[in-house]
């Protein structure tokens, strides 16, 4: 983008030098900057130009069409003349409205007292225009949609529009035409609906979510107030405030809102912070991560005052994604599969000391291009050590210092004391553990359950915050010999008991989505569940699922959700089949043993007939319980498609209704699956 408009503008001055410097009539500026040539006889004007009568001859004039009309404007086709003083105009047309982006990611979705389906989520933009707005928007099922099969989410741009900037776009469409980024807002939304005075849902709704700003990155709160009427016309007047104020932080790694016994909400997240040269508390300089639990002391939050904030792991080594991240000095190096900060050394230190190598730089020169393979760094062995603690870098009881070094920094030559490195440029999770947080309310004193994913330790984690905010942590699954376990988890407290957790969550190593049920005890220990661990879905081909030609990663972003059927409590759990772009609905009655086998169906009527397997679908799935009585024992999915061909990018998430009537194009149509 940046290279072709620097083109442009290169071409744009030469073509006006060109002009100048080939004039052969006299030359005035009839208007502003504004530059004419007598293009002789039978000659023509040059694009960028137009013929002028001035002072009774024709002349050519430079403009820029760009100048002729409002920002937001745009020069009909061919419309380009001059008036009676020889400048040029236009006719001016609106220019079409801005794309609307992505329509989300990071989802999570809530529902009102009165019906309404609500889901949150964070609008990246797409190409060219990056927004990074936090959404929210309401399924509608009476409205049409040219893609979702049932009815269409009406989205309200909450945050994120930066303030001051014009609009280059129509006004009146999306974002206001205005196509600036402003601070980052709304990755990781987490939604729920808060209780009136009665303690009953209301038709009031909080969010948490990431900002990042100039002053850092920090968790804010959105309070939408119902202004609607009804679910048929939802409306939110918003307030926001943060959590507790900026502190550093390069990212937001998780949050999750939950309420508490009592009524009032707590919210769970992560913050990643980057290496602080001379701390007194972090002397290696590597970055940081903290997870924490915000309880708030009102029933409804209205600013940082309301909210007892504690620190459920204190600063712990993370991993850093790029320089950004690194004191002065520092380069951000690939360590085995994360990333540190270090010191780099001159290249005339990697050299080799044999062969046809001896004395020479043996470190990889690159391939060169923003795609092609990077050069690789010189480090010294001895500043990794000095990075490095002595004890369970990774977690791993077997961790051993010196074999870590020797895996990830082989020395270039006997005795060099120093290895060739890849700068980290890896973006996939955010290199701390604290991911993918879901935070409960367990029993009835006030005690709060969180799981999360270590994205470092490949471990599901529990913490157990009392009453007096002590922390017990466990690991529940992963680590060691059984690999890279808790990415995409989610879990909900059962219906019946309110100590038992039902978990989903991803083998990484394997590429399985697994389900347990997580006893949670009032000293904070917990425990699995006998014969509850089931592979729920190994990617594998199954009947019904025939896209599937071999295995692949399923349960990414997974949701689970537990159903009171006629028949009982159902475990349902929404995921992504990420190779076939597919929603998928796993259930089975919720308490059934390790040898059930879950039913494995995919969820295709939320997308027009011809939209199924033709675009990126199944991102962001979300789940909740229906609380319409007329459809007992039904569930609300969302799922996420991406279309990024060409002209036709777009995005939106849609409705699937589950267990009760289809709704298309504001028409009830048959029976739900």
């Amino acid at each position: 983008m940046l290279r072709s408009f620097l083109f442009c503008f290169v071409f744009a001055i030469f073509a006006s030098l060109v002009a100048c410097q080939c004039a052969t009539g006299r030359f005035e500026e009839p208007d502003g900057d504004a530059k004419i040539d007598d293009p002789g006889d039978d000659a023509s004007c040059r694009r960028g130009q137009v013929a002028c009568t001035i002072g009774g001859e024709t002349q050519c004039v430079s403009y820029d069409p760009a100048d002729l009309c409002e920002p937001w404007e745009r020069c009909v086709s061919g419309s380009t003349t001059c008036d009676a003083s020889g400048t040029p105009v236009c006719t001016c047309e609106v220019a079409e409205a801005l794309g609307a982006g992505t329509q989300v990611a990071f989802a999570d979705s809530t529902q009102l007292a009165n019906g309404a389906l609500i889901v949150a989520g964070w609008n990246a933009g797409l190409a060219p225009h990056a927004y990074k707005d936090l959404n929210v928007g309401w399924w509608n099922p009476a409205a049409e949609h040219d893609t979702c099969s049932n009815g269409a989410i009406e989205w309200e741009i909450v945050r994120g529009v930066p303030e001051g900037e014009g609009p280059i776009a129509d006004p009146d469409g999306y974002r206001g035409g205005v196509a600036a980024t402003g601070p980052n807002v709304g990755r990781f939304a987490s939604i729920i609906t808060v209780p009136d005075e009665h303690g009953a849902p209301s038709n009031d709704v909080l969010v948490s979510y990431e900002v990042v700003s100039e002053e850092g990155a920090f968790v804010e709160i959105a309070h939408g107030r119902f202004i609607g009427e009804d679910a048929s016309n939802v409306a939110f007047d918003w307030s926001f405030h943060a959590v507790e104020p900026p502190a550093g932080a390069v990212a937001v790694a998780s949050t999750s809102l939950t309420l508490q016994s009592n009524g009032m909400p707590a919210v769970a997240y992560t913050l990643h912070y980057p290496s602080r040269p001379g701390d007194a508390d972090d002397p290696r300089n590597q970055p940081t991560y903290e997870i924490k639990v915000a309880r708030a002391t009102v029933a409804v939050p209205e600013a940082a005052e309301d909210w007892t904030v504690i620190n459920v792991v204190d600063a712990t080594d993370a991993g850093c994604q790029n320089d950004s991240q690194c004191a002065d000095g520092q380069r951000g190096i690939r360590a085995g599969f994360f990333g540190m900060c270090l010191e780099t050394a001159d290249l005339t230190n990697c050299v080799g000391t044999e062969g046809e190598s001896a004395g020479k730089v043996v470190c990889d020169p690159g391939a060169g291009g923003p795609i092609a393979s990077p050069a690789e760094l010189c480090v010294a062995v001895d500043t990794i050590k000095a990075d490095l603690p002595e004890n369970n870098y990774l977690g791993d009881s077997d961790y051993d210092r010196d074999a870590f070094i020797d895996g990830v920094c082989p020395e270039t030559g006997v005795g060099t004391g120093h290895c060739c490195m890849l700068p980290m440029k890896l973006g996939d999770y955010i290199p701390v553990n604290g991911l993918f947080l879901s935070l409960n309310s367990v029993g009835n004193d006030g005690q709060l359950s969180l799981l999360s994913y270590g994205r470092r330790t490949g471990t599901l984690d529990h913490y157990s915050i009392n009453p007096a905010n002590q922390v017990t942590h466990r690991v529940v699954r992963g680590g060691g010999a059984e690999g890279d376990v808790g990415m995409g988890l989610s879990a909900t407290l059962d219906p019946a008991d309110n100590r038992l957790l039902h978990v989903a969550f991803v083998d990484g190593i394997k590429n399985d989505l697994y389900y347990l049920r997580l006893n949670v005890h009032d000293n904070g220990n917990v425990g699995v569940a006998a014969n509850s661990l089931r592979v729920v879905d190994d990617g594998n081909p199954i009947a019904g699922l025939e896209a599937r030609a071999t295995p692949g990663f399923v349960g990414d972003n997974s949701r689970i959700a537990i159903a009171q059927t006629e028949t009982g409590a159902e475990a349902r759990i929404v995921y992504s089949d990420t190779a076939n772009h597919q929603t998928v609905l796993a259930r089975r009655a919720a308490g059934a043993n390790s040898g059930t086998a879950f039913e494995i169906s995919v969820i295709e009527n939320h997308l027009k007939e011809g939209n199924a397997g033709a675009i990126g679908d199944g991102n962001f799935p979300t789940i909740l319980n229906n609380n319409d009585v007329a459809h007992p024992g039904s569930s609300l999915i969302t799922s996420t498609y991406r279309l990024t061909v060409g002209s036709r990018a777009k995005s939106d998430t849609c409705v699937a209704p589950f267990g009760m009537a289809e709704v298309e194009d504001g028409e009830e149509e048959g029976a739900g699956d």
